[in-house]
């Protein structure tokens, strides 16, 4: 017998054809790919393992998953679409190493922020990247970078005032006064930010409803920017925030450019008080002679500033986090802050940064248990194959920080900033168990800047104030852009004696 189309309603026809996709994608597909050789946890649920993903708190899952079926592993995301895990070393050093050039930043995740970020170092393909890269190297050398730790340092003693001012404010009630910590750190850090990129004063501590203050927390701030931003349907909704940030990068924009005019008509030379933008007007391609255009310095500026903005102030944030619930170790942290300022009359300097030992070592563990950046995502633009099982091109790898993995910290849900005596000491793999800038050809290139600017905001702020939790509120992690305290964290500070 024959079967005959047209007796078929078109309602008919529709329904089988969502069936037939339906049984194609949670079923069939499943057993075509290669993936379906990698151990991982097994659902038939429509919406894969996205369940655990977003009920558990962020890298906690694959943690879980790690435990159980090892060190690179598939889960499955929606219509039982399969994605790779990798959380092992080695894994991870084929990927963003050893073999970088057969994977790619997810286009989705470029072709959603490109649009905020222009073609920077963060969104840029992986061959502007490599050109960019090794046009920009230079700006971020210690010769460039220690003139920046005076910014840093003036901008923290004037955000001790800011906070001093609030305790005056209550020293006749109680000896102790709570701040916003989360919220008035981002302002510090966009202040540092502004005026090391672009030579901007923002003002933002004293001045938070000003239009650029405003419209850089609008454009940047992972309240508004999340995951869902990067999701290919939702990146094209009109929603209530994208419209605000489309408001905030016209101002950001019509900004950056105005003060880019100023600098390329001075035609000024780069010395040690210079912002990132100074620095890259003098830079030259050394085969071509050509520096960056008007569009690529702007694209690099505001790239800079995001990147350096918020993953700084969370970073800050869940450092005092962690030393308010250890009073013993940051009394340990603000006995050598005191030691080595006062050894060097209160006055900073890059080399003296370096002095701050057990201060590196906190950032260090803080950095590890609260990573800003935890996950990152790479698309497999070759077939692969990582210890034994073949990646299909197209694959999304999903590489997931180590941090937190009990395989690699014995303990690893501890604050322990001495175990960083014997992981440098023995660990010949810690380059790839530990990755809170990630590694390889696209691992971050501000992070000398960064860990400077923590340690010496840090370092001031522990010799003004002592950092306590404040009772009765639970501080989870919440995974946006950015790995923050949820919810934004308030701490209480006092007079450090």
């Amino acid at each position: 017998m024959i079967f005959d189309i047209s007796n078929l309603s078109w309602p008919s026809i529709v329904i089988t054809g969502v069936i037939t996709w339906f049984i194609y994608l949670q079923f069939i597909r499943r057993f075509l790919t290669p993936l379906r050789k990698l151990p991982g946890p097994e659902t038939w649920s429509l919406t894969g393992n996205l369940g655990e993903i977003i009920r558990e708190p962020p890298v906690d899952p694959y943690i879980k998953w790690a435990n159980k079926y090892g060190g690179i592993l598939r889960y499955s995301r929606l219509f039982g679409k399969y994605r790779v895990a990798a959380i092992d070393p080695d894994a991870i050093k084929h990927i963003l190493v050893t073999h970088s050039s057969r994977y790619s930043k997810p286009k989705g995740f470029i072709t959603t922020l490109r649009p905020l970020l222009g073609n920077g170092l963060f969104t840029a393909g992986d061959k502007d990247h490599s050109q960019q890269r090794k046009l920009i190297n230079p700006a971020f050398k210690y010769a460039k970078l220690k003139g920046m730790v005076s910014v840093f340092e003036s901008y923290t003693k004037e955000f001790i005032q800011f906070w001093q001012y609030k305790l005056e404010e209550t020293k006749n009630s109680q000896t102790y006064t709570e701040v916003q910590a989360q919220d008035d750190l981002t302002r510090l850090t966009l202040d540092i930010i502004c005026r090391c990129a672009f030579g901007y004063e923002c003002n933002a501590v004293l001045n938070p409803d000003d239009e650029i203050t405003k419209s850089l927390q609008s454009m940047f701030s992972g309240s508004d920017l999340s995951w869902k931003d990067l999701l290919p349907l939702y990146s094209y909704l009109p929603t209530k925030a994208k419209k605000r940030r489309q408001q905030a990068l016209t101002t950001i924009k019509n900004k950056v450019n105005e003060v880019i005019d100023i600098k390329m008509s001075q035609n000024t030379n780069a010395d040690s008080d210079s912002s990132l933008l100074d620095i890259l007007l003098s830079l030259r391609d050394q085969k071509t002679g050509q520096g960056l255009t008007k569009e690529g310095l702007y694209d690099q500026v505001v790239t800079f500033m995001f990147a350096g903005h918020e993953t700084t102030s969370v970073c800050l944030s869940w450092t005092l986090y962690v030393l308010a619930q250890h009073q013993e170790i940051q009394s340990k942290v603000r006995d050598e802050a005191r030691k080595v300022l006062k050894e060097h009359n209160y006055q900073l300097t890059w080399d003296t940064l370096d002095e701050f030992v057990y201060l590196n070592k906190v950032l260090k563990e803080s950095l590890r248990l609260y990573s800003p950046a935890p996950l990152s995502a790479r698309e497999c633009v070759q077939d692969d194959e990582i210890k034994g099982y073949v990646i299909p091109k197209g694959t999304v790898v999903m590489i997931v920080t180590p941090h937190r993995w009990e395989k690699y910290y014995g303990d690893p849900l501890e604050f322990k900033p001495d175990r960083w005596d014997a992981i440098e000491a023995d660990d010949k793999n810690s380059n790839y168990t530990y990755i809170p800038f990630f590694i390889g050809p696209r691992n971050c290139i501000g992070s000398k800047f960064a860990l400077s600017e923590m340690k010496c905001v840090l370092a001031l702020l522990l010799d003004s104030f002592v950092f306590d939790v404040v009772p009765n509120i639970e501080v989870k992690r919440r995974l946006r852009i950015t790995m923050k305290p949820n919810p934004n964290l308030k701490l209480r500070i006092s007079v450090a004696k």
